[in-house]
């Protein structure tokens, strides 16, 4: 499902969040939103899941304009970055919880929540409670929600953050997998494209911010990944060297 993005500016208060986001992302790929802290990367995803207003633009899937449709009916799924688990239910009835609205039965429920425990290795854990969990094990518990329901659209905030290595490896191939997957569905006709990792750039300008609260997301563009590694961020071009945010990524990767 194609995602396009018009416009979209959003407010806080006084504060700009962001500043006339314009994208426009294919259907079957994966794109990853780059971009410092307080740029409005969260804000813009919490926006096309229909959890967030905006002030001003439009946001459409697949064609369809839906800046007013409710979240239950956008078919997206948001693994959020702070959990924000049901705290009443179990283990197993947060990641069922979809499937239980979607009236799927008890016996498909059961097996298709096991699968997914399994995979993010919470299979010892599904009577448990969110607060009996550690802060890993509750991510990992918002990332199977979130992929219970097969929702057409997936959107995740820091998903693998809190994750040990070997987890979030195995958790980055499933995504991947289901990323395949959802692509053949939409090229019946003909070979299927490969899925590549798309990049969009966002809370740049030119010159070096005195603040966060100067730094209002805008998408300047989506270079391809050599592109990102090889340029130097807008925000330090003139002055010579990278941003911040640039140099410590690169940093963490060497």
């Amino acid at each position: 499902m194609s995602i396009v993005l018009k416009n979209i500016t959003k407010h806080f208060g006084p504060d700009l969040v962001l500043d006339e986001v314009s994208d426009e992302i294919p259907s079957g790929s994966m794109t990853a939103l780059l971009g410092p802290s307080g740029s409005g990367k969260s804000t813009l995803l919490r926006i096309i899941a229909g959890l967030e207003s905006l002030d001003h633009g439009t946001v459409e899937l697949h064609g369809r304009d839906v800046t007013s449709v409710e979240a239950r009916h956008r078919q997206i799924g948001f693994c959020f970055q702070d959990y924000a688990p049901f705290n009443q239910m179990t283990v197993f009835d947060n990641v069922a919880y979809g499937l239980k609205v979607r009236r799927i039965g008890t016996a498909q429920r059961k097996k298709e929540v096991d699968e997914l425990l399994g995979l993010v290795r919470l299979s010892d854990f599904g009577d448990r409670y969110p607060r009996q969990l550690s802060g890993g094990q509750r991510q990992r518990m918002a990332l199977a929600r979130a992929l219970a329901i097969k929702p057409e659209v997936l959107l995740l905030d820091e998903p693998f953050a809190a994750l040990d290595a070997q987890v979030s490896g195995e958790l980055r191939v499933w995504v991947r997998s289901l990323q395949r997957h959802l692509a053949r569905r939409a090229h019946r006709t003909g070979r299927p494209s490969r899925p590549g990792v798309r990049q969009a750039v966002v809370g740049l300008r030119p010159r070096v911010p005195r603040s966060a609260h100067d730094v209002a997301g805008r998408c300047v563009s989506s270079p391809r990944p050599t592109t990102v590694r090889r340029r130097r961020g807008t925000e330090g071009a003139r002055r010579g060297r990278d941003p911040p945010w640039f140099r410590s990524a690169r940093r963490r990767r060497e």
